[in-house]
């Protein structure tokens, strides 16, 4: 799980926006690069001492992050949409674009 938390920092540099963190609730570990406030910062499967728990893991998160994309998408086609009225005022107003 550590590898997430190094991907992770250079995702950071770059202001994207991450998604796909999972709570760190019934997970069995003393420490984790990966975990920060609760959350890992990406899928977590411990094929080792919970390989039961790894369908259902990788189930719920992959219905998350579809969830967390669509929202993620429909934000930016808002903001596109603001542009686009503007652009017909023939007036360009380029504090919409936040993304």
């Amino acid at each position: 799980m550590d590898g997430i938390a190094i991907i992770d920092e250079g995702i950071q540099k770059t202001g994207a926006t991450i998604i796909g963190k999972t709570s760190t609730e019934g997970y069995e570990f003393s420490e984790s690069r990966a975990a920060k406030d609760g959350e890992f910062l990406g899928l977590a499967l411990d094929e080792v001492n919970q390989s039961e728990l790894t369908d259902e893991r990788i189930d719920a998160w992959v219905e998350q992050i579809q969830k967390e994309f669509l929202n993620k998408t429909m934000s930016v086609k808002n903001i596109f949409k603001k542009i686009i009225i503007h652009k017909k005022t023939n007036k360009y107003d380029f504090s919409y674009i936040y993304i």
